[in-house]
């Protein structure tokens, strides 16, 4: 079972079109490794992290970019350490036309949001932290 741990935006606050860093891990806190069951020896998961108005995942994020994480075996984690995107610039997203309350967007961390790997539950797939865009 994965999910997130200790997620955050190393930013608390920046302007549009700049590179943001994130921190944090992504646990394995099922019984077995992520390649254990179901699935092929090595076989890899998707990361997706998105730019929301909210702290809910839907159509109206905008996608900041993708990482593939290796197996991760039962008790196990993998480090976001150096993991970085760039925010899109004025123009490039239709959130920016209607900013959220002092301007306090979430930054969205969806793990295997494509259910490639079998789960005891998807339901604690998702990190957000907050970051005010300028």
């Amino acid at each position: 079972d994965l999910t997130p741990s200790n997620f955050n935006v190393v930013q608390s606050t920046t302007a549009k079109g700049t590179v943001i860093d994130v921190s944090g891990a992504i646990q394995n806190i099922g019984n077995g490794a992520t390649d254990a069951q179901d699935v092929p020896p090595g076989t890899q998961f998707e990361v997706t992290f998105y730019l929301s108005l909210d702290n809910q995942f839907d159509g109206n994020d905008f996608t900041l970019g993708s990482i593939d994480v290796d197996p991760i075996q039962a008790g196990g984690q993998f480090s976001l350490t150096g993991t970085s995107f760039t925010l899109p610039g004025i123009g490039e997203w239709s959130g920016y036309d209607s900013p959220p309350p002092g301007s306090q967007y979430r930054v969205l961390m969806v793990i295997d949001g494509t259910l490639s790997i079998p789960e005891l539950s998807d339901t604690n797939n998702l990190g957000s932290d907050t970051i005010v865009i300028t």
